[in-house]
C-alpha cells in the first residue's frame, strides 16, 4: 500500500480550542470514538528503528480541561487502570498533558463492544439458535470475570488492597476483539481507596439497569457489586432481552430492588437449564449468597462450557470466528485503517485541517471506522444508539 500523509487536526476546534496534529509523542491519525468526557483517536508513536506503535489516544474535551474535578477524574482513570496488568483489561500505557490537552494512551482494541454484539444478534435468531451460542456467551463473560478479578485483587505499592470496584459493568464496557479476546474497559467511575477525585457523597455512578441493589440503597459496596453487573450482562446475552427496563428511572430502580428474576431458560428456548443456577447466583440480592469473587463465577462458567460442549474447546479461536461472521465488513475496515496508520507519512508542518466533529452518517467518510466500534473507550456517549 502506498504511503499516505496523516491529515492534521490542527485548526479543528472543540469549544474554541485547537487540537494539534501531534499530542505529546503521539501522531493523531483519525477519530474513532467520542463520549461525554472526551474523544478517542487512532494514534501512533514512532521510535528508533522504525518501530511504530498504534494506540487509542483518549483526549479530554477542551472545555472540560479547565474543570479541576473533571481533570482529577480523568487522571483517576489513568492511574487506576495503569496498575492493572491483565490480558482481559484494556492496558493503559501513558498519561500526559500537552499544551493544556490531557490524554491517556491505551491499548488499541480492534473489535466491537459487547452491546453492539448483542444488537447484531437481536436482528437474527440464527446466531442465538446455534448450539454453541450459550457456551460462547459463557466464555465471553468468564473472560470478563477474569479481568474484573484482576482489578478487584489490585494492591498499592505497600501491598495494601485498593478495594477497586468498577461500578459500571455493562455491555458497553466489555470489549470483544476480532482476535477473540475480551477486555474490560473504562474505569472512569471506579471506586478505589486513595482516589485523587472522591465521589460526591450520595451520588449514584453507573448505568441503573446494571447497578447492584446495595449500590441503589447506598449501602457499602465491594467487588460483589461488579458480580451483580456481570450477572445482568450474562442474563441479557443469553436471552436477548433487557432484564431491568421500565418506563422511567424510578420504575427501573424498583425492578432492580424487588422484581422476581426469572431463570434464563424460562425466557428463551435453547438456553440450557444447567446455566440457570450460575446466573441466578450472580444475581442474588443478598450479597452473602452471591458469588464472592468474579473468579469463582468464571470457574463455574468454565465447568458449564465443558458440560455443554462435551469437552470441545471454546476459546479465542471460536470467539474470533463467531465475531468475524457477525461483523465481516467492520473487520475489513479495521484491517485497512490499521494498515494506513502504520504506513502513513508524518510531517511536522501543518496541513489542511479535518473536521473534528464526525458526520452524522458514520459510514459516509471514506475508509472510516464506524464510531460505535470503540465507543466504550470514550465514556458515556451522547449518541442515541448508545
Amino acid at each position: 500500500m502506498a504511503q499516505e500523509s496523516i491529515h492534521s487536526l490542527t485548526g479543528s476546534e472543540v469549544a474554541g480550542s485547537p487540537i494539534p496534529q501531534r499530542i505529546g509523542r503521539y501522531w493523531v491519525i483519525q477519530e474513532i470514538a467520542q463520549g461525554g468526557m472526551g474523544r478517542v483517536y487512532l494514534a501512533r508513536s514512532d521510535s528508533m528503528g522504525d518501530v511504530r506503535k498504534l494506540v487509542a489516544l483518549k483526549v479530554i474535551h477542551p472545555h472540560l480541561a479547565t474543570d479541576d474535578q473533571f481533570v482529577r477524574m480523568f487522571l483517576d482513570e489513568a492511574r487506576i487502570a495503569s496498575r492493572i496488568a491483565h490480558p482481559n483489561v484494556c492496558a493503559v500505557f501513558d498519561v500526559g498533558e500537552d499544551r493544556g490537552i490531557y490524554y491517556i494512551a491505551m491499548e488499541l482494541l480492534v473489535g466491537v463492544p459487547l452491546h453492539r454484539v448483542m444488537r447484531a444478534i437481536s436482528k437474527t435468531d440464527d446466531a442465538r439458535m446455534d448450539a454453541m451460542y450459550p457456551a460462547l456467551c459463557a466464555r465471553i463473560v468468564a473472560d470478563a470475570c477474569e479481568g474484573l478479578h484482576a482489578a478487584h485483587e489490585l494492591v498499592d505499592d505497600d501491598g495494601t488492597p485498593l478495594g477497586l470496584v468498577h461500578r459500571d459493568v455493562s455491555p458497553q464496557n466489555i470489549f470483544v476483539t476480532f482476535s477473540g479476546t475480551v477486555s474490560v474497559v473504562d474505569f472512569g467511575v471506579a471506586r478505589a481507596a486513595g482516589r485523587l477525585s472522591q465521589t460526591t457523597t450520595g451520588s449514584l455512578k453507573g448505568k441503573i439497569g446494571y447497578m447492584a441493589p446495595e449500590t441503589i440503597e447506598r449501602r457499602a459496596i465491594d467487588r460483589r457489586a461488579d458480580i451483580w453487573g456481570i450477572g445482568v450482562v450474562l442474563w441479557e446475552l443469553l436471552t436477548g432481552r433487557r432484564l431491568f427496563r421500565a418506563e422511567n428511572e424510578a420504575q427501573t430502580l424498583f425492578a432492580v430492588l424487588s422484581e422476581p428474576i426469572p431463570p434464563p431458560s424460562a425466557v428463551r428456548d435453547g438456553v440450557p437449564k444447567s446455566i440457570d443456577a450460575i446466573v441466578l447466583r450472580a444475581l442474588e440480592r443478598d450479597v452473602g449468597r452471591r458469588y464472592q469473587t468474579a473468579r469463582e463465577l468464571a470457574r463455574d462458567l468454565h465447568r458449564f462450557i465443558v458440560g455443554h460442549t462435551g469437552g470441545d474447546p471454546v476459546g479465542a479461536a471460536e470467539v474470533e470466528s463467531w465475531l468475524s461472521s457477525l461483523f465481516p465488513d467492520e473487520k475489513q475496515k479495521w484491517k485497512e485503517a490499521v494498515e494506513r496508520a502504520r504506513t502513513a507519512r508524518v510531517e511536522e508542518e501543518r496541513q489542511p485541517a479535518l473536521p473534528l466533529h464526525p458526520s452524522s452518517d458514520e459510514n459516509s467518510r471514506p475508509n472510516s471506522i464506524p464510531q460505535s466500534a470503540v465507543r466504550s473507550h470514550a465514556g458515556p456517549s451522547r449518541s442515541p444508539c448508545r
